[in-house]
């Protein structure tokens, strides 16, 4: 395994896990989903310009590393907040 640096991702719909940073791959399109958002309400949930997260989404520039870890983490709470809700908890 070498030097590889793991953190926290999410890598499905469902579960959190520990990816390592060569595997990590944060789908926009995915985290999106995942929260029954359009872009334009992520992109204002989030504080992310419409353009910024267009070219992300379609990969004429990359997200630096750190804001997908975040971002990643920030879509896992809203998403069990929103279960909680649901829940009624």
């Amino acid at each position: 395994m070498g030097n590889e640096k793991t953190d926290w991702m999410i890598y499905s719909d469902r579960e959190m896990s520990v990816m390592s940073t060569q595997e990590e791959k944060v789908s926009f399109k995915e985290l999106i989903k995942s929260l029954g958002m359009t872009q334009k309400e992520f992109s204002e949930t989030f504080g992310i310009p419409m353009g910024t997260l267009r070219h992300w989404i379609s990969g004429d520039r990359e997200c630096p590393v750190y804001t997908k870890r975040m971002l990643a983490y920030m879509v896992e709470l809203k998403r069990l907040e929103a279960k909680r809700d649901e829940d009624g908890e």
